[in-house]
């Protein structure tokens, strides 16, 4: 429709109009500045969430003690061997002697003259290792030594097998993956293998041990001797793997790590802060905080910073260790609403009992690690958890103003064409006029004239 703008009447029709759709547009901007302010509480939300989900990752490694204690395990002679300790060992020192390494079993074919490719005579290859593992190796008529080297390998089997040149001759060689034999037990038992032919063509593979197994042995201080099918040990002192390197002495100490595990305390601390570096400033309400896009008037913001303190200045039932709070260790709330950590505090109770600064995090279903993780589910958990509700009803209010912006927007393009017709069609009538109050003009002077 053509639209005619004060051309017969003077009025600026298109400024009316203006101002009139701008008037009723007044509540749209209004619903979309509460949009925009719901929009960032959503994405506040999000970062809240997602710290708190750190939190509760970080609190799984602490519901360990290894995951809280710090050691350090260190070798005199790292030649001989080096060490590793984790939360669980205790401090001490240990004369090691290492008298000998465990090794793996080799067993070793007869020489095959015509190389890699050689013939091998048909049959069954029966190998049984010492845990009870074992393959039949089946070679069918006119298979080579390759043939037989990479059934074996592609056998269910913790050995490998591999093919030896020395110019002249190729052997096939067969080892065991892992050193040692079971202990108490006969070396030669470490692989046992059985060869039945059927073939009448070939070679057959004549397998022998070429180098028996040998357990690791050494001594601890004086008169403790032990055997391991590993020259990787765990399992003689709490907390402490060595792994063995020569035969040789060499001595062993274990040390309480302060720094570290006050790093790692820290870093629990840390990741408390970087929640409550969220939520803190959203509840400093003032004359100057933006209603529309502060959290301070949400109780469930205000919730997880409470649920926060409580775990922090508890003190926890049941616990039967020398701490029963974090605030016993140094860890308390600052003035600016954050964690402090006192340094000499966690000093002392570091060098008190370091193992119950332990416990009070990690000690089971009551320790402040689980009780952490237990507060952050109720609040990240995917399906019903405290903040996806909160989100969801955000959401949901966003949802119901885009529908009203809809309608309005509807409303006004509705008013505005309607506007346009009515001045239009006004526009309209009015040049009729004009034309036959001329064309009436005309008629009266040229009477006038006559």
């Amino acid at each position: 429709m053509v639209s005619v703008s004060g051309i017969v009447s003077g009025i600026d029709t298109k400024a009316i109009i203006k101002a009139m759709v701008n008037a009723q547009s007044q509540p749209i901007r209004r619903m979309e500045r509460a949009k925009a302010g719901l929009s960032i509480k959503v994405s506040k939300i999000g970062d809240i969430k997602s710290k708190l989900t750190s939190l509760s990752t970080l609190a799984e490694s602490f519901k360990d003690v290894e995951g809280v204690l710090k050691y350090n395990a260190t070798s005199s002679a790292e030649s001989v061997f080096t060490v590793t300790s984790d939360g669980t060992a205790s401090p001490g020192s240990y004369s090691i002697d290492v008298t000998q390494l465990a090794t793996a079993e080799k067993d070793r074919s007869v020489a095959f003259s015509g190389g890699a490719f050689d013939e091998v005579k048909a049959g069954t290859v029966s190998i049984t290792l010492d845990d009870g593992s074992s393959a039949d190796i089946t070679v069918a008529d006119g298979e080579t030594l390759t043939d037989v080297k990479n059934k074996i390998n592609a056998a269910d089997l913790d050995v490998d097998a591999s093919i030896i040149n020395d110019g002249t001759n190729a052997y096939l060689q067969i080892v065991s993956r892992n050193t040692g034999h079971e202990v108490g037990g006969a070396a030669s038992d470490a692989i046992t293998i059985t060869e039945t032919y059927t073939g009448g063509t070939g070679t057959e593979l004549g397998l022998s041990e070429v180098s028996a197994a040998t357990n690791a042995t050494f001594t601890i201080d004086t008169g403790i001797s032990v055997e391991k099918k590993s020259n990787t040990v765990s399992d003689v002192l709490e907390g402490v793997t060595f792994d063995l390197l020569t035969t040789g002495s060499s001595n062993l100490d274990v040390e309480v790590d302060k720094t570290g595990t006050k790093d790692t305390i820290q870093s629990f601390v840390d990741s408390f802060n970087e929640v409550l570096g969220l939520i803190v400033p959203e509840l400093r309400v003032s004359a100057e905080t933006e209603p529309l896009t502060s959290l301070g008037g949400d109780f469930l913001i205000r919730k997880i910073q409470s649920d926060i303190n409580s775990v922090i200045s508890q003190r926890i039932d049941g616990m039967t260790s020398a701490y029963r709070s974090l605030s016993e260790i140094g860890i308390e709330t600052g003035a600016d609403g954050l964690l402090t950590v006192d340094s000499t505090k966690l000093d002392a109770a570091l060098s008190g009992d370091i193992v119950a600064v332990g416990n009070l995090f990690a000690a089971d279903t009551i320790g402040v690690a689980q009780q952490v993780i237990d507060l952050a589910e109720g609040y990240i958990d995917s399906t019903d958890g405290l903040l996806k509700s909160r989100t969801d009803s955000l959401n949901d209010r966003i949802d119901d103003i885009d529908d009203n912006i809809f309608k309005q927007q509807g409303r006004i393009e509705a008013l505005q064409t309607r506007l346009q017709k009515q001045f239009t069609a006004m526009e309209t009538a009015m040049s009729k006029i004009n034309a036959q109050g001329g064309a009436l003009t005309s008629f009266m002077g040229s009477q006038n004239s006559g």
